[in-house]
């Protein structure tokens, strides 16, 4: 097979030798298994930048035991029957998955930040219109959090997925203050009660600040 060359950045080729004496396999190897799932990611319509984020999401739904190819109709419609006979139930069991949630998000994004960051990753991937998450200090200077969902809820699915917010709010932890339930939107604002969640380690960013020399490697 003709080998060609492709000039990277070198911390990307540094990057790559690490990764690929980890897996146990050449920088060469390594490279050509990367470039052939984004090409294919690519020629099905698809773009590199979601590789990252659906990733996640697909490690976040097995770690919560969550099922994404339940289809989200048959879960509003499960959520307005119960929402009818025990609204209580109902309640307390979406603040737990909720917060069982949080927990797990707490791992991939430490902080208020990173969750912002990555709820913007992840709204491609989501059928929700707008995920905004919003650190803000108050009149007392306490440190306040607020999420706003805008989505097609019903009056059930309301309900629930503040309860569901409410959950998440608590594994950082926030104490929910304040719920606005309107036509097509959820806003939860809590404050901080807890102490200051680790520092996150650091992901290079599209558009972060690049070391200016460039080397050509081999691919």
């Amino acid at each position: 097979m003709t080998k060609a060359y492709i000039e990277v950045e070198r911390w990307t080729a540094e990057r790559l030798t690490a990764e690929a004496s980890r897996r146990g396999k050449t920088a060469y190897a390594l490279v050509n298994e990367l470039l052939e799932a984004a090409l294919r990611l690519c020629a099905d319509g698809g773009s590199p930048a979601e590789i990252l984020p659906a990733w996640k999401t697909m490690r976040v739904s097995k770690d919560v035991g969550g099922m994404p190819l339940l289809p989200r109709t048959l879960i509003g419609k499960m959520v307005d029957r119960l929402f009818e006979t025990d609204p209580e139930w109902l309640g307390k069991e979406w603040f737990q998955a909720g917060r069982q949630l949080g927990d797990v998000l707490r791992v991939m994004y430490p902080t208020i930040e990173d969750l912002q960051l990555g709820a913007e990753r992840l709204l491609p991937l989501v059928a929700e219109r707008l995920i905004d998450v919003r650190r803000a200090g108050d009149e007392k200077g306490r440190s306040r959090i607020r999420i706003r969902v805008e989505t097609d809820l019903t009056p059930a699915t309301s309900a629930a997925g503040e309860r569901f917010l409410a959950g998440m709010l608590s594994a950082y932890p926030f104490r929910p203050t304040e719920v606005h339930v309107g036509e097509g939107a959820i806003e939860v604002i809590g404050v901080y009660e807890g102490r200051q969640p680790p520092k996150p380690h650091s992901e290079p960013e599209e558009g972060a600040a690049e070391p200016p020399e460039t080397s050509t490697h081999e691919a």
